[in-house]
């Protein structure tokens, strides 16, 4: 049972850092490019985007609220080194 939890809590980081390390990369591209305007829009719509993966984490009802915030945070902190590993290769 607890292997099962684990199983899946793994696969919803992989997933959301996936969608994490897009928006990531879009933000930093933008950012580069100098267009502060649509940075912050852009910014509000990554914010927006983790506000509703924690809501529909809650929605689901497999894990508690604290635990879902956590997967989340993890999956933005994955998605963060795993940008700055792809930037080092790209650029």
């Amino acid at each position: 049972m607890i292997t099962k939890k684990i199983i899946i809590i793994i696969g919803i980081v992989l997933m959301i850092t996936y969608n994490v390390l897009g928006l990531e990369y879009l933000l930093y591209s933008i950012f580069k490019n100098g267009n502060t305007k649509v940075f912050y829009l852009f910014l509000l719509l990554f914010l927006t985007v983790e506000v509703l993966m924690i809501d529909v984490l809650n929605r689901l009802g497999w894990f508690g609220r604290l635990t879902n915030s956590l997967i989340v945070l993890i999956s933005i902190f994955l998605g963060l080194g795993t940008l700055k590993i792809l930037l080092a290769f790209l650029e």
